[in-house]
């Protein structure tokens, strides 16, 4: 049994295998959980049909996507998206596995030396007190990126790939079928009822883009300026 910090939530996880408490070192907590979750041994040999792993690696598996199902119930859901911090504000990419969100997280990283990564994968996106807000977790992908920070989300990117560089803002409705396809759904519809407000409210008040984008510095460069441009102007 141990302990998270995740997302200003204190996450109970009775695990059975000592791969979450090496994967979840820094965020180890010692509150009382706001609650617990865990994954059964059947969960585990369900997800074997997708690849032999350890047991513990599937377990990880099975216990966030538990966490992800009791999040509608605390403001907050999981995304699939790369988020990066630049001067203390965050802006998510998200895009189909393979599109080249990880690659454009990096060029980031690589002209902006202030820029660091917040999450590389699944980071959880949480309304608080400042607004919704990007929040690091321990499941950072395979690349490893992340790290324990919490700051104001400033933008959302929907990435495609171009031959050149071209950025819009977008409204909320015009996203809907992208965003639905890059958040964790679950499958009571009761917890639904709670997310879709949720997301709702996230696509009227954060920033939202779209960008056809290639591999060359200059797509770092063209996103930062139009996402910081808006959120200057948003007060973020």
């Amino acid at each position: 049994m141990l302990t998270i910090d995740v997302a200003g939530l204190h996450i109970g996880i009775d695990n059975r295998y000592p791969y979450l408490e090496r994967q979840c070192r820094d965020y180890l907590g010692s509150k009382t959980p706001d609650f617990t979750v865990s994954a059964t041994e059947a969960q585990l040999d369900e997800e074997l049909r997708f690849g032999a792993h350890s047991r513990g690696y599937l377990e990880s598996i099975c216990v966030y996507r538990e966490i992800a199902r009791r999040l509608p119930d605390y403001g907050a859901f999981v995304m699939h998206a790369a988020v990066v911090e630049k001067d203390g504000v965050a802006y998510a990419f998200t895009a189909p596995s393979g599109t080249g969100k990880t690659t454009h997280l990096r060029l980031w990283l690589e002209q902006f030396p202030q820029a660091v990564t917040l999450n590389g994968d699944k980071p959880i996106l949480r309304r608080m007190s400042r607004g919704f807000c990007a929040c690091g977790t321990p499941w950072t992908g395979r690349e490893k990126l992340g790290c324990n920070r919490i700051a104001p989300l400033g933008g959302i990117c929907f990435l495609h790939r171009g031959e050149e560089n071209k950025i819009r803002p977008v409204q909320g409705g015009q996203m809907l079928q992208e965003m639905m396809r890059q958040v964790y759904l679950p499958h009571q519809e009761e917890l639904i009822d709670r997310l879709f407000p949720l997301l709702d409210e996230l696509m009227t008040t954060v920033p939202l883009f779209t960008m056809e984008c290639n591999m060359e510095p200059q797509a770092a460069q063209m996103s930062c300026t139009a996402m910081e441009r808006v959120t200057a102007g948003a007060g973020t």
